[in-house]
């Protein structure tokens, strides 16, 4: 049973959709709230597109062609292209966005994504790094933002919260489910927080 939640845990905090929930926190507790709901949700359902489903799209495709063997990647070396992948990805979404005019700061957490994936992928040619940790604290890294430089528009200590319980909850699913050692997740949590705090 704990293995089962434990994966699920893996698929609903995956690193492909964690730009996705920084999108729909920046847009909902941010000064951006003020922008009409229809055109957040259309921005939401871009990044999603961009950050999501295309390299999960690009990823089935490479199970198909046998370059990788599942979704897990559980070799250092079937991660390599799929980091490229999302690399390309999160830099066609951070265009998008500046082509919308986003703001300075949101540019910043996408190019903090792009870094991260980069920073990870380097790190994963000789160490399995954990990027679902990596993912989830830069999630966590944005909130801390919004919340330190007095942007939002709402209470944030419930997302910060939830954003803290869900890093230590994935880092103990992947540490349970034997896909990183401790010092992996830690060291995923500390990139991808570092690159989004200190950047956006």
């Amino acid at each position: 049973m704990i293995n089962f939640f434990a994966r699920v845990l893996s698929v609903i905090l995956s690193p492909l959709i964690l730009p996705t929930y920084g999108m729909i926190i920046a847009l909902w507790t941010s000064s951006l709230s003020t922008i009409p709901t229809i055109n957040r949700i259309a921005v939401t359902i871009m990044v999603f597109l961009f950050t999501n489903l295309l390299p999960a799209a690009i990823i089935a495709l490479l199970m198909r062609m046998k370059v990788i063997t599942s979704w897990a990647l559980p070799s250092k070396k079937e991660r390599n292209i799929p980091f490229i992948v999302a690399i390309l990805c999160y830099v066609s979404c951070t265009i998008y966005l500046a082509n919308i005019m986003a703001p300075l700061w949101l540019l910043m957490f996408l190019i903090a994504a792009t870094l991260t994936a980069i920073t990870c992928g380097i790190i994963n040619l000789w160490w399995k790094i954990s990027l679902h940790c990596a993912a989830t604290a830069g999630v966590l890294g944005l909130a801390l933002h919004i919340f330190a430089t007095s942007i939002n528009t709402c209470n944030m200590l419930p997302v910060i919260s939830i954003a803290i319980l869900s890093l230590g909850a994935i880092a103990s699913a992947r540490l349970f489910l034997e896909r990183h050692t401790l010092a992996q997740v830690i060291a995923g949590s500390i990139v991808g927080f570092l690159w989004v705090y200190l950047l956006t």
